[in-house]
């Protein structure tokens, strides 16, 4: 009985340990709803700008945006930027001053997106994903200028279903 016992504690802390190393490194499978009731996530761009050093996640996806809130790009800590599916024509140049830039999601961009030089300055960005766009021949021309800016830089494409 002790040996069953012990078996099974064993068991336990192997499958928590593994887990837990696991979760270590989600961080780069991690959506913005996983992140939403974290403290540092916020989704409304006036409660960012009055806690701009608090801000890790900022997602603004679906807000019907015209165009790229450039105060975003003064906030210092984020890590993660979610913009997909508004009607945002280009990211702005400032964007490249987003040091801690890590993940950025444009995806449902139907008419595309243009892409600034200033990209190539996100030297922490480890993914660039872009489900969801409409226009084939826009997302190759992304694709492309991301590749070209950001070469070790993981692009997710595709359509969710």
């Amino acid at each position: 009985m002790l040996k069953s016992k012990l078996f099974f504690s064993f068991i336990l802390v192997v499958l928590f340990t593994s887990n837990f190393a696991r979760s270590l490194h989600a961080q780069d499978n991690v959506s913005m709803n996983d992140l939403m009731f974290d403290d540092q996530y916020y989704d409304v761009l006036d409660k960012a700008m009055a806690n701009k050093a608090d801000v890790k996640y900022m997602d603004i996806a679906m807000q019907k945006l015209k165009s790229f809130p450039v105060s975003i790009c003064t906030l210092p800590n984020v890590e993660r930027l979610s913009l997909g599916f508004n009607y945002i024509s280009s990211l702005p140049a400032a964007i490249g001053k987003m040091e801690k830039l890590q993940y950025i999601d444009i995806s449902g961009m139907h008419n595309g997106i243009f892409i600034p030089k200033e990209l190539a300055q996100l030297k922490n960005l480890r993914e660039f994903k872009m489900e969801d766009m409409l226009n084939k021949e826009e997302e190759k021309k992304i694709v492309d200028r991301v590749t070209e800016l950001l070469p070790d830089c993981k692009i997710v494409t595709g359509h969710t279903k």
